[in-house]
């Protein structure tokens, strides 16, 4: 991820970004006690390793003072919906809702 766009991110929308260089990132934003998973990537060679488990529980040490739950969406009319519903519940979120397009998830901790 661009160190511009990363700035413009943290700068214009209050989101902090964490990338493993090469492999994937994650995007966030600490709303009150929440912490809300905005964009998690992870490079296609890299996608049936842990990289994004480890993006997630990087994000979790840094906002575990500050924060009991995450919660993130995802759009349906996105290409590999499926694959990233999958991901994302085995990591403990669940289905809380849907708004418009978006499939919205939960998760304590």
């Amino acid at each position: 991820m661009s160190k511009l766009y990363t700035k413009y991110l943290q700068e214009k929308e209050g989101k902090q970004t964490l990338e493993i260089d090469g492999k994937g990132f994650v995007t966030y934003k600490v709303v009150g006690n929440v912490c809300h998973i905005c964009i998690l990537f992870v490079a296609e060679k890299y996608r049936r390793g842990d990289i994004a488990r480890e993006l997630m529980n990087s994000v979790k040490q840094i906002v575990q003072y500050s924060c009991n739950a995450f919660t993130a969406a995802i759009f349906t009319k996105q290409n590999g919906t499926t694959e990233t519903l999958r991901i994302i519940l085995q990591y403990g979120f669940e289905v809380v809702g849907v708004k418009d397009d978006d499939i919205l998830l939960y998760k304590e901790f």
